[in-house]
């Protein structure tokens, strides 16, 4: 799923077109761009991926099956 860039971004990209900038530069901003939403994302899922398990953990009784796919997702998301 592409995320939108933000507002200042695009603005800063539009100018940057403008100007006549190089489509090489524009092409890099845009990729460090989706790396960067890239790397937010996955933080973003991790962090969640710890506050399940972190609440499934803090529960008195739980399944083995719950913690389970609770330690699985947290994996998935890239939790150490």
């Amino acid at each position: 799923v592409e995320q939108q860039q933000p507002p200042a971004l695009r603005e800063a990209l539009a100018e940057a077109v403008a100007a006549g900038s190089g489509w090489e530069l524009i092409e890099w901003a845009h990729d460090k761009c989706r790396e960067l939403e890239h790397e937010a994302w996955k933080k973003s899922m991790q962090h969640a991926a710890m506050d399940a398990l972190q609440e499934v953990l803090e529960q008195p009784k739980v399944s083995a099956e719950t913690l389970s796919d609770a330690c699985e997702q947290a994996w998935q998301a890239g939790v150490q």
